[in-house]
């Protein structure tokens, strides 16, 4: 199952390996990057439906309901992009609200894994 299967994407850092190529994420850590592209991601060019528009959501009044609508926006997105998740549950966290920040937990399993994984993301307010 998912021992003998490898997910890979470019290493968005655009580092090197040891051969000078340009370095890789595996696995879970390639679905991570996935995520954070899927959230933080404004518009596709071809794509205008991509990710969850998480950037009009930012400059709202931050409410239980809008923090619902939020998370289901962010749950949906990746549902529809990231074919290799098989479930997933968003938390967000409003402690620093006050300082323009939102954190987001991700909480997913890989399809054909039993494993669950997680990522932080972080949402914020520039000035």
């Amino acid at each position: 199952m998912i021992e003998n299967t490898v997910f890979s994407d470019i290493d968005m850092s655009l580092g090197l390996n040891i051969n000078n190529d340009i370095a890789k994420k595996l696995n879970e850590n390639a679905i991570k990057q996935s995520l954070k592209n899927i959230i933080m991601t404004r518009h596709k060019l071809f794509k205008p439906n991509f990710g969850p528009g998480v950037e009009e959501s930012l400059f709202e009044l931050i409410d239980p309901v809008s923090v619902s609508i939020l998370s289901s926006d962010i749950s949906e997105a990746i549902k529809r992009w990231e074919p290799r998740i098989q479930s997933i549950k968003v938390k967000i966290d409003e402690a620093k609200i006050d300082e323009n920040e939102l954190v987001l937990d991700i909480y997913f399993k890989i399809r054909d894994n039993k494993e669950i994984y997680s990522t932080k993301i972080i949402l914020e307010v520039l000035k």
